[in-house]
């Protein structure tokens, strides 16, 4: 290819030279055939440049697009997951529906602490399954998260993309890398609600209360990382502190 414009400067110049002594006047053929050529040895290798060029470009605005659609369906994938463990079957947050009948059992004494205690096993029997089931759904926000930091986060660089807010995605690895089910201790507390020994209730209630955060740090990670508006929403002067 880089031989082509140094043929065609050669052709040139014999096609010159010969105009001067007049030597393509008996050939028309000829002189159409060396002028054609030339051409071609000057306008091949400059269209081929530009398609090139074009082509390069549409490759990377192909891959641009593939690595944001990509990004786009992880964290769509995660965001689904995130919801999962986290809502109640009415959409509403876990851990502002547990802050809430956490507090009034907490709070309560005499009659209301029996009806705040049913209330609370109520929510924890419609909301939550058996242990396993919890395992694999949060063992599935945890992959989803890791596919998307170990093998999506080094395509989108690569495309110079825009990725997850920093202070989030430090969320996002603290919580899911190594971290446990904040929920998990409700599967005890499912079954076993009693007021037999109320102490041990309150401790129970307390430990389960202290994982809270987690989840509301998990929420609020998504929310930073889809650019979605977050409130915390917990009951005022009841509410778990970050």
């Amino acid at each position: 290819m880089a031989m082509l414009p140094v043929v065609g400067g050669c052709l040139l110049a014999l096609g010159l030279a010969a105009d001067r002594f007049g030597w393509w006047t008996t050939r028309p053929f000829l002189t159409n055939l060396v002028s054609g050529v030339t051409s071609a040895c000057f306008g091949v290798p400059f269209a081929l440049l530009i398609l090139a060029s074009l082509t390069a470009h549409q490759a990377e605005q192909l891959q641009q697009a593939n690595a944001k659609s990509l990004f786009d369906g992880a964290l769509d994938s995660l965001a689904g997951w995130v919801r999962r463990v986290t809502a109640s079957e009415s959409y509403d947050r876990l851990d502002v529906e547990l802050d809430l009948l956490t507090s009034r059992v907490l709070d309560a004494s005499g009659p209301e602490l029996a009806e705040s205690v049913s209330a609370l096993q109520k929510f924890l029997k419609d909301n939550f399954s058996f242990d396993v089931d919890m395992a694999e759904h949060w063992a599935s926000t945890c992959a989803q998260w890791r596919f998307l930091d170990d093998y999506v986060k080094p395509r989108v660089y690569e495309q110079g993309l825009e990725w997850i807010r920093a202070d989030a995605a430090a969320r996002f690895d603290t919580i899911l890398r190594d971290g446990t089910n904040p929920y998990s201790s409700v599967v005890r507390l499912r079954e076993d609600l009693s007021l037999k020994d109320i102490r041990e209730l309150r401790d129970a209630l307390i430990e389960l209360r202290s994982q809270l955060p987690k989840a509301m740090r998990l929420r609020e990670a998504l929310a930073i990382a889809r650019n979605e508006p977050f409130e915390i929403g917990l009951v005022p002067g009841k509410g778990i502190k970050i």
